[in-house]
């Protein structure tokens, strides 16, 4: 089973797809307003794709935003980044 973990500014949603690619489930959270919140967030949705989704093997995680070439930060303008 692959999981893909969409963080946006409004949502926080993964998808699950077993090996032809069909989609097995997916679960939507809101976005949270801090940086610490938003971490929790992806480690919950992680453990709901391990407790419903059978043999989780990959996870990819995909933002929007910019890299940082100088330091590989990721910059967001719609996503909670204060704590850093």
């Amino acid at each position: 089973m692959r999981v893909g973990i969409d963080i946006g500014g409004s949502k926080v949603e993964i998808r699950a797809f077993d090996q032809d690619w069909n989609e097995a489930g997916r679960n939507r959270l809101d976005t949270p307003d801090t940086y610490a919140t938003l971490l929790d967030t992806i480690t919950e949705q992680i453990a709901c794709a391990e407790t419903n989704f059978s043999k989780v093997g990959n996870i990819g995680i995909g933002a929007e935003g910019r890299v940082n070439p100088e330091t590989s930060n990721l910059l967001a303008a719609n996503l909670p980044a204060n704590g850093i």
